[in-house]
């Protein structure tokens, strides 16, 4: 990094205060005096020191240890007592390697199993790595969930094994980073085989049909690869809905949705007073039951009228996206909107005084969508209206049509989403998922943070997970940046007329008082 004592000092300035946005160093300082043992020669690298030169140089897309004590012993000497460097004689390498280990033993312990061991990490990975947003990333409640492959510098290799009397009896294979698990590819190729960590992250989207916002980091959680993802996503809208006292639009992919039950993810956001925004895998599209008499297509609560011509509808192939194939995606669209005239209609909130969940649904005919002879209200809307095809001569008991309307569990309609699944509506609001996908190709962009394989070249979920991120607090400041770069500028204020000399004023007022002079006549 070649810049100027000014931009120099200006970075320096810019990760204290990303590292003290959230209280960073107060809480790491506070773990190492909770778990000191043993009393000696005072520490003389503070912990503000080491993470604002692992900041700084971040910015600049390098993540190396070995770099950091040239970092600090270039600093002026004023700079240096500032964050806290006594030691006259420089800083050393082994001091930082020595406390950047501090760090991880009192933020994990690998002797436990249980998810407890994670409880302190992750609290200080969402101070460093949600630190950095702008402001106006407030003005919005929802938000875009995904994971991201982060490879470990570790690899497998082999170790010689011997018995007790000291005879070589093989090899042992192991992984060099204690903490890393291996993933392995997808069963159509989709995915590659990799040996590392995920991290997930809960990503900032604008309000469905409101302004733009800009991208931010609320919540991440750092993992070894494949462990447990579903839970990690809804422990970051749980981090969300805690912050900011509640929670709008949550989009998810299908990764997260896979269960048809919904009690894993889409259920507990309800809870949350969460909406989930999410797509459908294959086992989950088309007539799935029926619930009430309604029949119950890709989640969705429908008439029993419904044609059967419409209750099959296949959607395009993944790679048919609209960009790509507009005619295709448009065609499928039209017929879900011919589908979505027998849709039950939803009504009201979706949560009663008494907290619990619940989806009440009003009849199509009663809604004036179409007109049924056992809904005697729909046979005075305009003439045009599409008559009921195939309605029940008598409406069954407690079912969909003996009622305006009708009232159903949550666990009775897990996958119901606020627009219809494949409509123009959901394609819409769906598209907002993108922006989790483009904050992850920020961070790992080469020209930006440039965190891939290779960059990171230490072991274990700690300092892996610590320098990750400080690579998403560089994200976020950058994208804040770029964010107020694009606000209209405020209009500059006029220069108004040239202020007159004093002479010339002089002159103008001698001019205006002198009566004996006759005026100029052209």
């Amino acid at each position: 990094m070649i810049v100027s004592q000014r931009e120099l000092k200006e970075l320096i300035s810019e990760a204290e205060r990303l590292l003290d946005e959230n209280g960073t160093i107060a809480f790491i300082e506070q773990c190492i005096s909770a778990a000191a043992v043993k009393s000696g020669r005072p520490r003389e690298l503070s912990v503000r020191a080491l993470m604002v030169a692992l900041q700084v140089q971040v910015f600049d897309g390098r993540f190396l240890l070995t770099t950091v004590p040239r970092f600090l012993n270039n600093l002026d000497p004023a700079t240096r007592r500032r964050l806290g460097i006594t030691r006259k004689n420089g800083v050393t390498l082994r001091q930082v390697q020595h406390l950047f280990e501090r760090i991880e033993k009192t933020n994990y312990d690998r002797t436990r199993t249980d998810d407890a061991r994670f409880d302190n990490l992750d609290v200080l990975l969402n101070k460093v790595g949600t630190a950095g947003g702008h402001a106006d990333a407030n003005l919005t409640t929802s938000i875009a969930i995904d994971s991201s492959d982060i490879p470990s510098w570790g690899k497998d290799c082999y170790r010689m094994v011997f018995d007790a009397e000291g005879k070589y009896v093989g090899n042992e294979k192991r992984a060099s980073d204690p903490d890393a698990h291996w993933r392995t590819k997808g069963k159509k190729g989709e995915k590659k085989s990799f040996f590392g960590y995920d991290l997930t992250a809960a990503v900032t989207v604008q309000e469905e049909g409101g302004p733009e916002v800009p991208r931010a980091i609320k919540s991440i959680r750092f993992r070894p690869a494949t462990y447990k993802t579903t839970a990690m996503a809804l422990a970051c809208a749980t981090d969300v809905a805690a912050s900011q006292g509640t929670l709008g639009d949550v989009l998810v992919d299908r990764e997260y949705t896979q269960s048809n039950h919904g009690r894993d993810f889409i259920l507990e956001v309800r809870k949350l007073h969460g909406e989930p925004v999410f797509g459908l895998k294959l086992n989950q599209v088309g007539v799935s039951g029926h619930v009430r008499g309604a029949v119950i297509i890709d989640g969705q609560p429908f008439s029993p009228s419904l044609p059967q011509s419409l209750r099959i509808i296949h959607r395009p192939l993944p790679a048919q996206t609209y960009a790509l194939n507009p005619d295709a995606v448009k065609k499928y669209e039209d017929q879900i909107a011919a589908r979505s005239i027998y849709a039950l209609v939803l009504h009201g909130s979706r949560r009663l005084s008494d907290g619990s969940l619940v989806h009440t649904y009003q009849c199509p005919a009663a809604a004036g969508k179409l007109t049924c002879p056992l809904v005697a209200s729909s046979q005075s809307l305009a003439l045009g209206t599409m008559p009921a095809a195939n309605p029940p001569q008598v409406a069954p008991k407690n079912s969909v049509c003996d009622a305006q309307f009708r009232t159903f569990t949550a666990a009775e309609l897990p996958l119901a989403q606020r627009h219809l699944h494949g409509s123009t509506a959901w394609r819409k609001s769906y598209a907002r998922r993108n922006e989790v996908e483009r904050l992850f190709s920020n961070t790992k962009d080469q020209a930006s943070e440039n965190l891939r394989r290779g960059s990171i070249r230490v072991r274990g979920i700690v300092k892996m997970g610590l320098l990750v991120a400080l690579s998403l607090a560089s994200t976020n400041r950058r994208l804040a940046k770029s964010y107020e770069r694009r606000q209209p500028k405020p209009p500059k204020r006029g220069r108004g007329r040239p202020r007159k000399h004093p002479v010339i004023v002089m002159a103008e007022a001698i001019v205006a008082t002198d009566t004996t002079r006759t005026p100029l006549r052209i």
